[in-house]
């Protein structure tokens, strides 16, 4: 059973990624609202997004060793997440984050996180 969470439970998925502590997985410091909209402040990851990266390239071509490096921090993170029954609901390029050496590789979780029960 996956129990969803939606813009209504975005307090179920920040106290979620509170709990996450892996270095794959894009630390979460802060959560502040304003009557108008909802920030996180997240840890640092200058290389931006995998999708900034190759939108940037032309052609958009990753090197073996690059690509290496990617896929091994996703199936880290990915894998620890199953370890902790959570499933992410909306992995794409746009959300894996990059650091300067592209070590490790972070996964941004979003609110479309599920636990799964």
């Amino acid at each position: 059973m996956l129990e969803e969470t939606t813009e209504v439970g975005r307090t179920t998925s920040t106290a979620l990624h509170y709990t996450l502590h892996h270095p794959s997985i894009v630390s979460l410091f802060s959560e502040f609202s304003t009557p108008l909209d909802s920030y996180q402040v997240l840890e640092l990851c200058p290389r931006g997004s995998l999708a900034a990266i190759l939108n940037s390239s032309s052609p958009s071509v990753l090197s073996e060793d690059e690509l290496r490096v990617i896929v091994k921090g996703l199936v880290d993170a990915l894998m620890y997440m199953r370890k902790q029954l959570i499933l992410h609901g909306n992995l794409s390029p746009d959300h894996i984050l990059l650091t300067e050496d592209l070590r490790p590789v972070r996964v941004q979780l979003i609110y479309t996180a599920a636990i799964l029960t």
